[in-house]
């Protein structure tokens, strides 16, 4: 796609409005997923990856990982936000193997805490903080190469946890190819 001076000068001030409108919206969120605004301004596909290559050359727009955003955008929680977020946080250390699974707290703040590597969400409603996760992760891995296998007993009673939470995070490291489940038991990858 050829673009003259004036349509190229169009489409960089639409796709400054598109992601100043979008961080209006979602004030909390990295940037706008790349597809998103692709479609939001009808740009053919295969052009799209030149258009952004060029957009962010000039400064109308950066990429961060699967998002675009403006230059100066940077996602910031309110005083009320911080404070239920460092509460939530709180709450997960307290109990880092069996954290509640009933906390309020707004998914815009938790995909916050989420893109900012602070907590891990296993499933819809099992998430862990990301140190938890981390030495959970470390432990399960240790043992099944010293076992050769693990089950959700084995890690129910390593973590001093719950089914509740043992299986949804072997699921988890099923779907991230840290595991495979045979049957009852987990291997590694």
């Amino acid at each position: 796609t050829v673009y003259s001076r004036e349509s190229w000068s169009t489409l960089a001030r639409r796709a400054a409005d598109v992601l100043r409108q979008y961080h209006g919206q979602y004030p909390l969120r990295r940037g706008m997923p790349r597809e998103e605004m692709r479609s939001r301004l009808s740009i053919a596909q295969g052009a799209f990856p030149l258009v952004v290559e060029q957009l962010a050359g000039e400064g109308a727009l950066s990429e961060d990982g699967a998002a675009l955003r403006t230059p100066q955008h940077a996602p910031t929680l309110t005083a009320a936000q911080q404070k239920l977020a460092d509460g939530y946080m709180r709450s997960l250390e307290e109990n880092p193997f069996s954290p509640p699974t009933d906390l309020p707290l707004d998914g815009e703040v938790l995909g916050l805490l989420i893109d900012e590597g602070k907590v891990v969400k296993v499933n819809e409603s099992v998430v862990f903080s990301a140190e938890a996760y981390k030495t959970m992760v470390e432990r399960i891995i240790d043992h099944t190469r010293a076992n050769g296998k693990i089950t959700v007993g084995d890690g129910r009673d390593m973590f001093n946890s719950s089914r509740k939470y043992i299986l949804p995070l072997l699921e988890h490291l099923d779907q991230e190819h840290i595991t495979r489940r045979i049957g009852d038991e987990r291997v590694l990858q």
